[in-house]
């Protein structure tokens, strides 16, 4: 089985991809508060994210080649795995709003995110073009693709699980979670991508339910 690198520069590597997805997010959060947009931050935030996602995205590429890879195609995937897409789709969107719903009746707290609470229409549409664009795209590489070419690569059930239980975790880290209930939420949707990714070896398709689990969230979690 190829190695990308030495476990120590892989490790080191992976902590670097740990630090952009969280300073991303950082500065998604940081550009948005009660009162409305902060135009500057936005704009470094684009900056920031975008760029960081290129350097993801060709690091991504490398690696493919690195580990010899075989093509998956996205219509092959979606042709042979679409009844457990659709049902890792309505897991996801069970989870959201089923957590949104005990939101409502006080049995979770609501999360203490500014933009839920901001009455500018720019604050929803800032994060709704993030989520798509960056940060989905960061937690896929981060959460999910670099962690299993560096760390959990072997078909094992040990390793299945332990991969598993590790990608939620990265998850709930990365999206800088403050509350123990955004953590065990976050936490549960690492795992849901985590079986995604497993069984279909596409980031395309695992990235597209990310993306649709994050829209989810910015318009109702």
């Amino acid at each position: 089985m190829n190695n990308v690198e030495s476990k120590g520069v892989t490790f080191f590597r992976y902590i670097f991809w740990l630090l952009f997805a969280a300073m991303t997010t950082f500065l998604r959060e940081a550009a948005v508060s009660k009162s409305g947009l902060n135009i500057f931050l936005a704009i470094f935030f684009a900056i920031f994210g975008i760029t960081t996602s290129r350097i993801m995205s060709h690091r991504y590429g490398r690696e493919q080649i690195i580990l010899k890879e075989s093509r998956i195609y996205f219509r092959d995937t979606v042709a042979q795995k679409f009844g457990l897409i659709i049902i890792m789709a309505i897991l996801i969107g069970v989870t959201r709003i089923g957590v949104t719903y005990l939101q409502l009746k006080g049995v979770l707290p609501k999360f203490n995110n500014d933009y839920y609470a901001s009455s500018d229409q720019k604050v929803l549409i800032f994060n709704m073009l993030a989520n798509i664009f960056i940060i989905s795209f960061q937690q896929m590489m981060v959460s999910q693709v670099f962690l299993y070419n560096y760390f959990w690569r072997r078909n094992t059930t040990s390793n299945y699980v332990s991969g598993m239980v590790m990608s939620g975790i990265v998850l709930a880290v990365i999206s800088l979670t403050t509350t123990y209930q955004e953590f065990i939420l976050y936490f549960l949707l690492g795992i849901v991508y985590t079986i995604i990714y497993r069984k279909t070896k596409d980031f395309k398709v695992t990235l597209l339910l990310i993306i649709f689990s994050n829209i989810m969230g910015t318009l109702i979690v």
